[in-house]
C-alpha cells in the first residue's frame, strides 16, 4: 500500500486545487489517499475536500462539458488569490510511485522554462527521456486528470470558457469533454508556453471495481478478484 509523501508539491507549484470528475461526484477515499502522497498535512487535506464539495456546484458556461464548472470556479479563485502557478488534479486521480517520481521530474524541468500550461502525455517515453517536450497548438492530448497552470495561463483559459466556448460550439465544433475543450483553447492561444510531460503522471480509478480493491490495482486480493470474476460458474448436479 502506498504510505508517506513522494513530492513536497508545494515547494515547487503555489496552490493545488481539486476538480470533481464528469459526473461531479466528489471522490473521497481516493483524494483522501492522494493528498498525503504530495506532501500536504491533515489540515489542507480537509480545506482541500471542502473546496472541492463547494466547487461541484459550480455553474458550467454555455457552450462547455459539465466539468468545465468547477475547473472554472478554481481558475477564478487562482487568479483572485495572487499566486503564480496552479495544479489542478481530478478527484478520480491516482498516482503510483514511479508516476510520483515523474511528476516531480516534470516540475522541476518546469522552473527552467517559461511556461503556462502542463498536460500530461498519454505515452511513456521511458527512462532517460526528458521530462517534458513543447507540445504544438493542435496536437491531441486525451487526459485532462492533471493540468498545471502559471497564472497568464489560467486567466486566459478563465476568460475563454467564459466567452468563447459558446462560440466555438456554435461555429459546429463540439465540446464533449475537457480534452476537447483544453484543444480548442491551445489552438486559439498559440502563444501560451504548453508543455507536455513525456512520461504518466497520474491515472485515473478503474470503473466497476468494489471500492475496498481500488488503492492498488496490482494487489494479490484484485489478482484473485479478478480471476474469480472471469471463471466460468459450474452448473450445480440434479
Amino acid at each position: 500500500m502506498q504510505t508517506g509523501p513522494n513530492i513536497d508539491i508545494l515547494t515547487r507549484i503555489d496552490m493545488v486545487r481539486l476538480v470533481p470528475g464528469p459526473d461531479r461526484t466528489v471522490h473521497r477515499r481516493e483524494v483522501t489517499a492522494l493528498l498525503p502522497m504530495l506532501g500536504l498535512g491533515v489540515e489542507m487535506v480537509g480545506e482541500l475536500m471542502d473546496r472541492l464539495v463547494t466547487d461541484a456546484s459550480a455553474p458550467t458556461p454555455p457552450g462547455a462539458p459539465e466539468e468545465a464548472g468547477p475547473l472554472l470556479a478554481v481558475l477564478d479563485g487562482f487568479v483572485v488569490s495572487g499566486r503564480q502557478t496552479l495544479m489542478v488534479l481530478r478527484a478520480d486521480t491516482r498516482m503510483s510511485r514511479s508516476e510520483l517520481s515523474h511528476l516531480k521530474a516534470a516540475l522541476d524541468a518546469l522552473s527552467g522554462v517559461s511556461w503556462d500550461l502542463l498536460l500530461q502525455g498519454e505515452e511513456d517515453a521511458g527512462e532517460g527521456a526528458a521530462p517534458l517536450r513543447p507540445i504544438l497548438p493542435g496536437e491531441a492530448v486525451v487526459g485532462w486528470g492533471l493540468i498545471g497552470l502559471s497564472r497568464r495561463g489560467a486567466s486566459a483559459l478563465a476568460a475563454w470558457m467564459r466567452g468563447r466556448a459558446g462560440e466555438v460550439l456554435l461555429a459546429g465544433d463540439e465540446l464533449n469533454d475537457m480534452a476537447s475543450l483544453l484543444l480548442a483553447f491551445r489552438s486559439a492561444h498559440r502563444n501560451l508556453g504548453t508543455y507536455v510531460s513525456t512520461r504518466p503522471l497520474a491515472h485515473r480509478q478503474p470503473a466497476g471495481i468494489p471500492r475496498s480493491l481500488r488503492a492498488d490495482p496490482r494487489t494479490p486480493l484484485m489478482t484473485t478478484f479478478l480471476a474469480l470474476a472471469g471463471r466460468p460458474r459450474r452448473r450445480p448436479r440434479h
